[in-house]
């Protein structure tokens, strides 16, 4: 009766132990495509990019001015979009993007967002992101 205890306990420590290296490894293979996928879409639009801390940068325009530090007051301009062939942008304060992209102009501000590099609570990507821009 003991041994088939512990034969029981053993397998679903087994079976939990096996579930939980596959549920990570899953996860891993998700990143790692969405890596691939977006790297494959900035590599085919022909832009130079970095990545540091999980955040892709691109500088569209190299400036060399002053490096964005934790508590500078930064404003920017941004679209957000989908890295496919035919994006699909779901956010922006740029008017011309939003009414090309068909989004409500009567719910957006169109003015450039203002932050405070490092403290505001934006994701974390674009968080990361704005540490990596220059003055133009």
């Amino acid at each position: 009766m003991i041994h088939t205890s512990y034969s029981r306990l053993f397998f679903f420590a087994f079976a939990l132990l096996l579930f939980t290296m596959c549920d990570n490894s899953l996860e891993d293979d998700n990143r790692y495509a969405e890596a691939k996928s977006i790297e494959s879409y900035l590599s085919g639009k022909g832009w130079k990019y970095t990545k540091s801390n999980g955040v892709y940068h691109v500088a569209v325009v190299p400036s060399y001015g002053y490096e964005v530090n934790i508590g500078d007051t930064v404003e920017f301009w941004f679209k957000g979009y989908t890295p496919e062939s035919t994006p699909l942008v779901f956010e922006t304060n740029i008017k011309s993007e939003a009414v090309a992209a068909k989004l409500d102009t009567n719910i957006r501000t169109f003015k450039p967002l203002r932050v405070i590099a490092g403290k505001t609570g934006l994701i974390s990507g674009l968080n990361k992101g704005l540490l990596l821009c220059r003055l133009n």
